[in-house]
């Protein structure tokens, strides 16, 4: 299983004088992309299917990166199989 990446103990760990206040003043940019069906499928009905409920259901990129939700700006798209 995969630990969490905590981006804020992994800042930390550099220089002190040059890196920590430029964490506290940073904005994390996340993409995040839809996937919709499409009427010329690639893919048979059922795989597009299996593919969308796992799109859907991947875990979060800022819980995963422990990033605080506050500095989180999330750009998303929308992407037709």
């Amino acid at each position: 299983m995969l630990n969490n990446l905590d981006i804020a103990d992994t800042i930390r760990l550099c220089d002190k004088n040059t890196i920590c206040d430029v964490y506290d003043n940073t904005s994390f940019f996340l993409g995040r992309e839809t996937i919709l069906p499409g009427k010329n499928l690639a893919m048979s009905w059922w795989q597009t299917k299996i593919f969308i409920f796992q799109s859907i259901n991947a875990g979060v990129p800022s819980n995963y990166f422990d990033l605080p939700p506050n500095r989180v700006v999330k750009l998303g798209a929308q992407v037709i199989l």
